[in-house]
């Protein structure tokens, strides 16, 4: 009798780790793997390098076929709207920018350290009040496209630029 109860405890526990698996508003595997193969190419001492990645997920996403466009399989129940692919780009830069943050603060001294702590709070509040005009503006779903975009847009140029401060950072250190 204990072990039914098991295997279903372990079931139910389980389950809420292969439904985000599984999940086709989540960047896959193979997203992850080519923004990193990209940024892996790009100059990290340059954001305008780091921009050529920059929209090219969500494009896929979206079924832009072009020579830049990177062609990835697309999870089976993803939309192909704005709102609902561009958060899954900005949901990976946001990892990179979580990464860069971090080498930016080991690198720098502290009292770069605590600016690039109070920049980090100021830009997250600049940018979500930057986006909710995006969405005041055109009420809608096109509105919550243009949030979304917004969203994304910020997020990489951050990103981009915190990849700058740590390389910049690490570099000084030397």
């Amino acid at each position: 009798m204990r072990m039914p109860l098991a295997l279903l405890l372990l079931a139910i526990l389980t389950e809420p780790a292969r439904a985000q698996a599984d999940d086709p508003h989540r960047p896959t595997e193979q997203e992850r793997a080519w923004l990193a193969q990209c940024l892996g190419a790009a100059d990290p001492g340059d954001p305008v390098s780091g921009q050529r990645c920059a929209g090219l997920l969500t494009r896929a996403c979206l079924g832009h076929d072009e020579h830049e466009v990177p062609r990835l399989h697309q999870p089976e129940g993803r939309s192909g709207h704005p709102r609902g692919c561009a958060p899954i780009e900005s949901a990976l830069w946001a990892e990179w920018l979580e990464r860069w943050n971090d080498e930016a603060s080991q690198a720098l001294p502290a009292p770069a350290r605590e600016a690039l702590g109070r920049s980090q709070r100021a830009w997250t509040a600049f940018r979500d009040a930057s986006c909710r005009v995006e969405a005041l503006v055109h009420p809608g779903f096109y509105g919550r496209d243009l949030a979304a975009e917004c969203q994304r847009e910020a997020v990489t140029a951050r990103a981009l630029d915190l990849r700058r401060i740590a390389t910049m950072a690490r570099e000084a250190r030397r």
